[in-house]
């Protein structure tokens, strides 16, 4: 879990935070401002966004804690 910790947290341009914040910023522009994560349909684009996000940042996980095992 220490190893996670550091990795999202850590104050550097490649920690998880900031990955997640570039990512955000990149894909900002094909969410509307009334987007609800917890409510009604997703548009079909959203799945392959959110598909990419979930192979880079697990990716990242995974070399991170295997590094610690």
């Amino acid at each position: 879990m220490e190893a996670l910790e550091k990795f999202y947290d850590n104050g550097s341009d490649e920690s998880g935070e900031d990955m997640f914040n570039k990512f955000a910023s990149e894909h900002a522009s094909l969410f509307s401002k009334d987007s609800s994560a917890t409510g009604g349909e997703n548009k079909l684009e959203w799945t392959a966004i959110h598909e990419k996000f979930c192979k880079i940042f697990e990716g990242h996980i995974e070399s991170k804690t295997s590094l610690e095992i």
